[in-house]
């Protein structure tokens, strides 16, 4: 039995608690209410809001369709789906989870009636032979998954379920620019923090992966920069559950788990609470997949526990290269396209070698360093990033939403110049999906059918790239000071 002092101590606390969050929640209000963040902020939403029910990347959006289905109409499971495994779900599972929670909220507003037949929601393309055709097929599958342009023949409204899916999505974009704001001003200053704000919140890449292509990588893009800042402020149990959570978004975040192990120990220099920080992310990452594997056997009805091994296994291993067993698929923005002929079908695991040796050697370097500063600590995990994107043998153009936010981080904590890289890594990967997309493949098909040919040059594009940032310089040194010594002299 507690004593009377005892009980007032315990009061005293939740009391304390309280206030404390009281207090932060009144902060935040008044920061939010501040017209220099409200106005962005509304402004910011309102683009991404307006353009998500027009818009989708036709085949991701058809996939987070299918796997809602799945679930709710077909009693499937969809990470391991006996019906249709080419459709298997290849990603950690929170944005599935995500995903399933806001279905219903479509559900109400539009009763849905699907095929009785699952297959039905997919073209066929077993009898096909032609590589390319039988590709193209499989890439087109979402034409039976759509309502007619007039009519509502499956009980779907596509533009109102584009814009309930985005919508986790989009306020994750925003709650980044926010977060940003708090960094770089508790780090620099209001000017850089309002600079940082703005970049985020108006840059055409994050709006279009957020917004237009319906990607989620912002959302593991929050919780990876909150575990960075909670790793600066000490706060390192928050920032394992943060960089946990992250990595049960997407796997990249899981290189970065030695790494702030070592972070840890360097600025704790106790072995005890580096341990603590590893086994808190592992732990999490590992106990959510399994429980998540077994819970949606269980549902469909299949043998829960070899099952719900197979796949832990399978995402862990079979996904690193994208596996360890051969099928070494190069593709997009990596340096390691030019071996796509020469090692794309060997059975060698060139990621996991790769970016093994690059994790080895930034933690030796890390290892070497004696005292850990925030602007260090920023300055590893931007080049963690990287290190992904020089290793890694798919580098997909959303990839590079990941990094932009520290990247500005950097450019007001250690050199203003750094704000150019950030807009290099935001064009580069916008250009490379406007010359490699038909830009008509980003309508809804609810709206457009077909393909408009809106095609654009690469050559083209980047002479107008080009063109655009010199008329830039032109105009920023029309706009240049004097300097000192110009200033004293006399005409």
């Amino acid at each position: 039995m507690r004593t009377q002092s005892q009980t007032k101590t315990f009061t005293a606390k939740i009391k304390d608690i309280f206030w404390k969050q009281k207090g932060k929640l009144e902060n935040f209000s008044l920061f939010i209410r501040n017209r220099k963040i409200l106005f962005p902020l509304i402004l910011g939403a309102a683009i991404r809001f307006s353009a998500a029910p027009f818009t989708e990347q036709r085949w991701d959006m058809y996939i987070w369709r299918l796997n809602q289905a799945f679930v709710y109409h077909y009693r499937i499971n969809p990470f391991w789906p006996t019906q249709a495994l080419e459709f298997a779900w290849g990603y950690p599972p929170l944005w599935l989870l995500t995903l399933l929670l806001v279905y219903p909220f479509y559900i109400i507003l539009f009763p849905t009636s699907y095929p009785q037949e699952v297959s039905l929601l997919w073209n066929s393309y077993n009898s096909i032979t032609d590589p390319q055709q039988r590709m193209a097929t499989y890439f087109e599958s979402y034409w039976r998954f759509l309502p007619p342009p007039q009519g509502n023949v499956q009980g779907l409204n596509l533009p109102i379920l584009d814009l309930i899916i985005k919508t986790p999505i989009i306020i994750s974009d925003l709650i980044v620019a926010l977060i940003l704001y708090k960094i770089v001003a508790s780090l620099s200053n209001e000017k850089n923090a309002k600079y940082a704000y703005l970049a985020w919140l108006f840059n055409p890449f994050a709006i279009w992966i957020s917004s237009v292509w319906g990607m989620f990588d912002s959302i593991p893009t929050l919780f990876m920069l909150l575990s960075i800042y909670y790793l600066t402020k000490n706060n390192f149990y928050k920032s394992a559950i943060m960089l946990a959570t992250s990595t049960l978004f997407k796997l990249y975040p899981a290189l970065f788990i030695p790494i702030f192990t070592l972070i840890v120990f360097k600025k704790r220099r106790k072995f005890k609470e580096a341990i603590k920080f590893f086994l808190i992310s592992i732990g999490i990452i590992f106990s959510v997949i399994f429980v998540t594997y077994l819970a949606f056997a269980f549902y469909a009805g299949q043998e829960p526990l070899s099952l719900s091994i197979k796949l832990t296994y399978n995402i862990f291993v079979k996904r690193a290269s994208p596996d360890w067993e051969g099928r070494n698929i190069i593709a997009g923005l990596t340096p390691l396209y030019f071996l796509s002929d020469k090692i794309g079908a060997t059975n060698i695991p060139l990621s996991p070698l790769l970016i093994s040796i690059a994790l080895a050697l930034t933690l030796i370097k890390l290892g070497r360093q004696k005292e850990l500063t925030t602007e260090d600590i920023l300055s590893y995990a931007t080049a963690a990033h990287f290190i992904i994107y020089l290793t890694y043998t798919v580098v997909n153009p959303q990839y590079f939403i990941w990094v932009l936010p520290l990247i500005l981080i950097l450019a007001a904590e250690k050199n203003a110049k750094l704000k150019y890289l950030y807009w290099a890594v935001s064009i580069i990967p916008l250009s490379v999906i406007f010359c490699s997309y038909d830009l008509s493949y980003f309508f809804s098909p609810y709206f457009i059918s077909g393909y408009l040919k809106i095609c654009i040059s690469p050559e083209y594009f980047t002479e107008s790239v080009a063109l655009a940032i010199f008329y830039i310089a032109c105009i920023k040194l029309a706009f240049i000071r004097k300097s000192s010594n110009q200033k004293t002299s006399k005409l």
